[in-house]
């Protein structure tokens, strides 16, 4: 072969090969250290069992952090999460029998790898606007579906081999994701998704409706969309500026849980809420309906000395036998030094899980949504007449003085006037 033809194959093999390279996932370690405590609020569901925790870091990774959303499988042992800057991370957790009262606990993590997200062409996810993964889930082959947002989109990477697979579309992913596009704002997209016994998935926009401070908007897309099944609107009502950060469906479809991020006037906490099988499902699928699911509230905890949370933002829930129900969290540091990688583990049994939830949770009727805003309304217009209201009493008031002042001249001028002409 001629030299200059070698030369010019070989730049053209590195220019193909060498990206891929840099860009597959590689092995690394993370070290954790155990979380013994985490104080849940009197509200809480009281058959909810903290049973363990970590704190994950890594510092030969630049790209470990920002983890938005958990996808566990084996018993919550084999974990799998994704970060808003396009990154995977997969990992074993491994437990232990030894603490609170013979639960298990995550001890230590093994096994992790870290590695860059890619698009439908292979290619890696550039930029914020491209890579800002917020959840992952398992669909009901075993594939795991990923939500973005800012260009709101849900993708499927097949499995096993997830970390070095292109991502692909269909029919009822390319719906939701038109769906998100039109509805979501730039950076309120699907923070969580879950797709259902019956193959539908669903997703809730993280920001409030437009003109609401507590009604979130959701849908519910079926399998096969394009024959002509409806899609359904469903919509959360949360308080207290709690948002939805990510979904879980329980063992047997028994409920979704919720999970809800609050963070704002120097508090940082996190809410799960339940809500039970049949909520999100029997009620108007027109895409009209109006009413809004308030989730039975399960959980409630805020960071402190006593609890560990922090920005929590990924959930999964596995069966464990006996009836009994692990939930697994995880929190998005948001690459900064002030907040951490934090990995909690709780234990519950399903049964009386799934009757709270049903005896807890509550529809709040449809004219709820038009309350909202007319509460709204009616306090700026409150506010607007308490305003003129002020401004007319000060305005009276320095009439008022004008006039007296007026008043006390013209008298003056009046015994000047009779001075006068007594004097003359």
């Amino acid at each position: 072969m001629v030299p200059w033809r070698r030369s010019s194959l070989a730049l053209v093999l590195i220019a193909v090969l060498l990206p891929l390279c840099l860009t597959r996932a590689k092995k690394v370690k993370v070290n954790s250290t155990r979380i013994a405590n985490c104080e849940l609020e009197p509200n809480s569901f009281v058959g909810l069992q903290f049973t363990g925790g970590l704190v994950l870091r890594c510092d030969e990774d630049d790209n470990f952090g920002g983890w938005s959303g958990l996808a566990t499988s084996s018993k919550g042992q084999h974990a799998v999460s994704v970060s808003d800057r396009g990154h995977w991370l997969e990992m074993t957790l491994e437990y232990s029998t030894e603490a609170n009262h013979g639960a298990m606990g995550p001890v230590s993590v093994s096994g992790a790898k870290v590695g860059p997200m890619r698009g439908l062409e292979g290619e890696k996810l550039d930029g914020k606007s491209w890579s800002d993964a917020e959840s992952v889930v398992y669909d009901n082959r075993g594939d795991l579906l990923v939500s973005f947002e800012r260009h709101h989109r849900v993708w499927r990477y097949q499995t096993p081999s997830f970390m070095d697979s292109k991502a692909s579309t269909d029919s009822q992913l390319e719906t939701m994701s038109t769906v998100l596009s039109e509805h979501c704002t730039y950076n309120g997209g699907a923070e969580g998704i879950e797709v259902l016994l019956d193959g539908s998935l669903v997703a809730f926009c993280e920001d409030a409706e437009r003109g609401t401070l507590e009604t979130f908007a959701g849908w519910v897309v079926p399998p096969s969309p394009a024959d002509g099944k409806a899609i359904k609107a469903v919509r959360l009502d949360l308080t207290d500026g709690f948002r939805p950060t990510d979904l879980s469906l329980l063992p047997g479809g028994a409920g979704l849980m919720v999970l809800l991020r609050m963070h704002g006037k120097g508090r940082t906490g996190m809410r799960l809420g339940l809500i039970p099988e049949g909520m999100l499902t029997n009620g108007n699928n027109n895409g009209t309906d109006q009413a809004r699911i308030k989730p039975a509230p399960v959980a409630e905890a805020w960071q402190s000395q006593d609890s560990p949370i922090d920005n929590m933002e990924g959930l999964s829930s596995d069966d464990v036998g006996g009836d009994v129900v692990r939930l697994s969290l995880i929190s998005d540091d948001n690459f900064s030094a002030s907040q951490r990688t934090v990995y909690l583990t709780f234990e519950a049994n399903l049964t009386e899980l799934t009757r709270f939830g049903v005896e807890k949770a509550k529809w709040v009727p449809a004219e709820g949504g038009a309350s909202e805003r007319t509460k709204a309304v009616v306090a700026g217009v409150a506010g607007g007449l308490a305003v003129a209201l002020v401004l007319a009493g000060v305005a009276m008031v320095f009439v008022a003085v004008r006039h007296h002042r007026r008043a006390r001249e013209a008298r003056y001028h009046h015994i000047c006037e009779l001075t006068r002409v007594d004097f003359e």
